[in-house]
């Protein structure tokens, strides 16, 4: 219980990387990426448009998939991202222990 299923290690015995061998760490955390991603919308949109997409993914998002307190999270750490205040996006992902192997 608590292991990592499908991990690899080291001669050390130390965990590099995940069982596909991507090279990603396993347990290690990769800090925000400050730039903004970059995306295009098939049809133009107004900021409120645009907002209230957003407002309709983060309502539905958690009934898809996982835990709610982490949604929770993800969304506070995004306000805060969008809101340039990375040091507290970082710290709201470090806080919920929610991992970002590619940042």
């Amino acid at each position: 219980m608590g292991g990592c299923v499908g991990a690899q290690h080291d001669s050390s015995g130390s965990l590099n990387e995940n069982s596909e061998g991507t090279g990603v760490a396993l347990g290690r955390n990769q800090p925000l990426k400050k730039e903004k991603p970059k995306w295009k919308s098939d049809y133009p949109m107004t900021d409120g448009q645009l907002r209230s997409k957003r407002d309709e993914f983060w309502d539905t998002a958690p009934a898809f998939e996982g835990r709610k307190e982490i949604w929770d999270a993800l969304k506070a750490a995004a306000h805060a991202f969008e809101s340039n205040d990375h040091e507290l996006a970082q710290a709201i992902i470090d806080g919920a222990n929610i991992t970002l192997p590619h940042a």
